[in-house]
């Protein structure tokens, strides 16, 4: 076995970290399927580049578009995709481990948008009152 201890992507690939949900998070107060533990967060960093991409560098932080990767519960051409509701059944993503760590690879057309400035914030918890009954 071949433990990779330093790589690069070819052409316009590029390496994002895997970073997952490590609990099930609230989105405005409501669970979101998106958010749940487990799944892959919709914001990575950029671990490494391929020589042709010009528009993000290492250390940055994207939004990714991973719809390509969707593996959809019927076929494309199915008349049961046309009469029920098509569900997403899971992402097929390539993945290299690179010392120990283990990384998307991508495409430079993956990604939406590179983020300048960020500042995260923590979502506000919705705190529910119980109506107290005041008798005179």
């Amino acid at each position: 076995m071949l433990k990779i201890i330093k790589a690069h992507p070819m052409f316009n690939g590029i390496l994002v970290t895997m970073d997952k949900y490590e609990k099930d998070e609230l989105v405005n107060g409501m669970l979101n399927k998106n958010t749940m533990k487990g799944n892959i967060k919709l914001y990575q960093k950029v671990y490494e580049v391929g020589p042709f991409v010009k528009t993000m560098q290492p250390g940055d932080v994207v939004k990714l578009n991973l719809a390509r990767y969707a593996q959809h519960m019927f076929e494309e051409n199915s008349i049961k995709k046309d009469l029920m509701e098509d569900k997403i059944v899971r992402y097929n993503i390539p993945t290299e481990t690179i010392d120990g760590v283990e990384y998307m690879h991508l495409q430079e057309n993956d990604v939406v948008l590179v983020i300048d400035e960020y500042e995260e914030v923590d979502e506000p918890q919705i705190v529910v009152m119980t109506p107290e009954i005041i008798m005179p």
